[in-house]
């Protein structure tokens, strides 16, 4: 009897950590990307950071921007980027 306890209470924080895991994993889509614009489908925006990695965004407005812009996404809110220069006081190099 003991061990049909043990074997429910893990199969059931199986369960709960796994339901967690997904949470957050959704989560970090509204999170936020930068880089350029890669596709638009409705309210969801691919952009391809630096070093190629796509990441698709949730966004409340996709307003003017197409593909190809150069963005900052924040809490589902698009902001055009502009190479800023970097706390060094130099500008950023392309590609890097």
């Amino acid at each position: 009897m003991k061990m049909k306890s043990i074997i429910t209470v893990l199969v059931a924080a199986t369960f709960l950590l796994s339901l967690a895991s997904l949470s957050l994993a959704a989560g970090a889509e509204k999170m936020g990307a930068k880089g350029t614009v890669m596709k638009i489908e409705g309210s969801k925006i691919t952009v391809q950071n630096d070093t190629g990695k796509e990441t698709t965004v949730d966004v409340k407005d996709v307003k003017d921007t197409k593909v190809g812009d150069k963005v900052k996404i924040e809490d589902g809110v698009i902001k055009k980027s502009t190479d800023e220069p970097e706390p060094s006081g130099k500008p950023k190099k392309p590609g890097y």
